[in-house]
């Protein structure tokens, strides 16, 4: 996903948000940003861990069921997947479950939240 968002928004979509953030795949954390717009919300890795196989996430607003915080621990694969600390947790209503690891979490969850009330 390109760094300029005139490059990939959708025609009368408006970016609200971006920050950096790393996505848990697996045991890993992989580097890259997370863009809100109106309409979705999307992961976009840097292009070394792209180059690398990490995925790119796009959730649309409406199928987001569930937004908070993921608790940090020390369990198994927690250091290399950022589960050290506590992640944004986002829900989608099919079950899925995606792991950021962001700064300023509260602030995050309150705008994502914020943005999916309209």
């Amino acid at each position: 996903m390109p760094t300029n968002p005139e490059e990939w928004l959708q025609p009368g979509e408006t970016l609200m948000m971006r920050i950096n953030a790393n996505h848990t795949e697996g045991a890993t954390a992989r580097g890259g940003w997370i863009w809100l717009t109106d309409r979705r919300l999307l992961f976009a890795p840097h292009g070394l861990d792209a180059s690398l196989g990490a995925s790119r996430v796009e959730i649309p607003l409406a199928q987001i069921a569930n937004v908070g915080k993921e608790p940090g621990g020390c369990g198994p694969g927690a250091w290399f997947s950022g589960g050290l600390r506590a992640r944004l947790r986002v829900e989608t209503a099919d079950g899925t479950r995606h792991l950021f690891v962001v700064n300023g979490l509260d602030t995050v969850i309150a705008r994502i939240e914020q943005q999916l009330k309209g």
